[in-house]
């Protein structure tokens, strides 16, 4: 699965031309990982006060992480605003994706106390382009 996951990185990187971030791909093998470990079965490896970490419990958390994972950098590879998907449905994609494209090309600024108001100025803006 790791294998995969990493040729699917790979694959995305060389579309992207390195843009592809990866701290959030590492935070969410973690997550999945821990909660995987907070339902224990198998053999106990490390025992943590009251917290047991099994072997079984870990290989699954690392299986569905690297899965999910995977997925995640197979989907940047594969989806594109630039797909030609004819019709109705394809048009709706099409500006689906194109909005969502313009939703992560900017960064949003933020100001204390004012974070609907940024949020909501950058939604205004896509809409007014888009529509």
């Amino acid at each position: 699965v790791w294998i995969f996951t990493a040729v699917f990185y790979g694959m995305a990187m060389i579309k992207k031309q390195g843009c592809v971030r990866i701290i959030p791909s590492l935070l969410m093998t973690v997550a999945v990982t821990f909660f995987a470990l907070l339902s224990p079965y198998g053999k106990i490896i490390i025992s943590i006060g009251g917290f047991h970490v099994t072997y079984d419990a870990l290989l699954s958390g690392l299986h569905k992480s690297g899965v999910l994972t995977g997925m995640v950098f197979l989907s940047q590879f594969a989806v594109s605003s630039r797909m030609a998907i004819p019709g109705k449905a394809g048009r709706f994609l099409h500006r689906m994706m194109s909005v969502s494209d313009a939703l992560g090309s900017e960064r949003i600024t933020f100001t204390r106390g004012h974070v609907i108001e940024s949020i909501d100025a950058r939604l205004e803006k896509i809409w007014t382009e888009y529509v």
